[in-house]
């Protein structure tokens, strides 16, 4: 609930967080992400070991709604395809910026 309120964090490190990152917490994180109050353009969301890969698949997607241009997540729950996918959009979403 504090992360849909705040409109101040730019870096999100949420790295390891197994059992407070499943799908459930994943989506709603895609959401907020998606908000245009949201300022987040960094995000680790690495070693996150109990997130479905059709979760991670909806994540991907819903990334090309965000301002994120920075990410790290875990290889080992990610297939390779999905995270060039991910990176693909990541990189597209630095155009959104003005450097």
């Amino acid at each position: 609930d504090a992360l849909e309120e705040n409109t101040n964090c730019e870096a999100l490190y949420i790295q390891n967080f197994n059992e407070g990152m499943r799908d459930e917490q994943v989506l709603r994180l895609i959401k907020i992400l998606q908000r245009p109050s949201c300022k987040i353009w960094n995000l680790n969301i690495g070693e996150t070991y109990k997130v479905r890969a059709k979760t991670w698949r909806q994540f991907a997607q819903g990334l090309r709604d965000t301002k994120v241009t920075h990410m790290y997540a875990s290889e080992h729950t990610i297939s390779t395809e999905l995270k060039d996918e991910i990176r693909s959009t990541i990189r597209d979403n630095r155009s959104k910026h003005s450097m």
